[in-house]
């Protein structure tokens, strides 16, 4: 951000205004598609509307959310891994359809068939046209909230706040963990799953964390898992940096798999040795659509158990959201 220059994807702040380049913009598409294909002033009422918009998002969900998740814990437990729809499916989406963005980007939008439907009625939430200043300069123009929205703003602002200050003094009071273990990435999801066992065999228990979010370039949210081996004295009780100093990592191999999701210890091929399973339950992710009822999310939880009272341990895989389960029994093995 350079100045009081913003793109539309970055935080809009209550008073700020925003500078929209309009005759930069209209000479890009002109130069991009040979002829003229947008005016200045639909360019700028365009702005103006999503501008508008932005703000009108932040003052209504300021409010229902505290409303609707307070009925509904839902919101608040699921609203990241939920398999459709998601945070972490949607972020799947949007690097699976980018190369169709490409495409239309570079080709442009067919027009619409035959007659050209009536445009939808916009909802603003109470908000009008009349809550965003427009101001000009000789090549472009700033977009500010009018004084009436902008007290809004700054009231939803103070708000949020408080219940930042409430949860720091919350977070303050926590007791000190003697040993922390961390990853590069905010996204990873470390500790998403963790378990202990003896993956080593050396007679004590090992740590495993999954982190199903950890990507790689062209392939979001392959996902990892991390093993820090224990001894006699426990396990390593200082600060490490997982990507560094994990005595193991495992990684994902399909895309968008989310390895690591879930974890468990059992001995499957009954040699006497522990095996380690690890889930991916969004392997194919990609193939999708949202009309199919065959994505199932298999191994979303493991679990272990002798379910035919054999003297050996099976391996029980969930289908999250589905009410049913998979029963794997132990010569069916799955060893990383």
């Amino acid at each position: 951000m350079e100045g009081n220059k913003m793109g539309w994807n970055e935080r809009i702040s209550d008073s700020s205004p925003r500078y929209i380049p309009v005759q930069d913009v209209v000479e890009i598409y002109e130069e991009y598609y040979g002829k003229k294909v947008i005016s200045p002033a639909t360019l700028i009422e365009c702005s103006a509307l999503m501008f508008l918009a932005r703000l009108g998002e932040k003052i209504v969900m300021a409010k229902l959310y505290p409303v609707y998740s307070a009925k509904s814990p839902f919101l608040l437990e699921q609203y990241q891994s939920f398999f459709l729809g998601g945070v972490d499916d949607m972020a799947v989406w949007t690097q699976n359809i980018w190369h169709d963005v490409i495409h239309m980007v570079e080709y442009a939008t067919q027009r619409y068939p035959g007659k050209n439907p009536a445009p939808p009625k916009l909802n603003f939430g109470g908000l009008t046209r009349d809550d965003v200043i427009v101001t000009s300069t000789p090549r472009g123009v700033y977009l500010r909230a009018s004084e009436g929205l902008q007290k809004k703003l700054h009231k939803i602002t103070r708000q949020r706040e408080v219940r930042t200050r409430k949860r720091k003094l919350k977070a303050d009071n926590l007791i000190k963990p003697d040993a922390t273990y961390t990853v590069n990435s905010q996204t990873a999801h470390l500790g998403w799953s963790v378990i202990t066992g003896d993956v080593n065999n050396d007679n004590f228990q090992d740590l495993i964390i999954g982190a199903p979010g950890h990507s790689i370039n062209d392939n979001y949210q392959q996902g990892r898992v991390y093993i820090v081996y224990g001894d006699a004295n426990g396990l390593p009780l200082v600060k490490k940096n997982l990507n560094h100093d994990a005595n193991l990592i495992l990684n994902g191999l399909k895309l968008n798999g989310r390895f690591g999701s879930a974890l468990t210890v059992v001995d499957l091929n009954v040699d006497g040795l522990n095996d380690l399973v690890v889930s991916a339950p969004s392997v194919n992710s990609d193939k999708l659509k949202y009309t199919d009822i065959e994505y199932c999310n298999l191994g979303m939880s493991l679990s272990v158990g002798d379910l035919n009272h054999d003297g050996f341990d099976d391996l029980v895989m969930d289908r999250h959201l589905h009410l049913s389960v998979t029963a794997v029994r132990e010569e069916w093995s799955m060893w990383y």
